[in-house]
């Protein structure tokens, strides 16, 4: 089990699949020095992370707005953790973990529950208590 383990992440680079996912990244890093600020379009090129999907295909501006998009409702989650340490400490994890592998492995945005994540996490901590 543990060669196994092994095999589907560390050795995942030296497989075929490991050397296509690193050459689409090798080539989306490419096309970016063509339009660096916004971008060549959305849907022009799809690699195999967020990061560098978004960062190709939205540019820096993109990229930016999606970190920005993590940033607020992770330092709310943060400001918030004294009052109710366990909800918020979940919530971060769900956020920071998905958001993790998302930027490894999943080049879109498009699952709802990230979404609720990040809107439960962002509502949580900044609702005012009595309404």
């Amino acid at each position: 089990m543990l060669k196994t383990l092994h095999q589907m992440t560390i050795g995942k680079l030296a497989s075929g699949s490991g050397q296509e996912r690193m050459r689409g990244e090798e080539i989306g890093l490419s096309l970016l020095k063509h339009s660096p600020i916004f971008g060549i379009g959305l849907g022009s090129y799809r690699t195999f992370s967020l990061f560098t999907n978004t960062l190709l295909n939205m540019g820096i501006i993109g990229a930016v707005s999606l970190l920005y998009m993590l940033f607020v409702p992770i330092k709310a989650l943060i400001k918030y953790r004294k009052k109710d340490e366990t909800i918020c400490v979940v919530l971060l994890i769900a956020i920071i973990g998905t958001a993790i592998s998302f930027f490894v492995g999943v080049p879109d945005l498009t699952y709802t529950f990230y979404w609720m994540f990040l809107i439960f996490g962002y509502k949580y901590a900044t609702i005012e208590e009595g309404k």
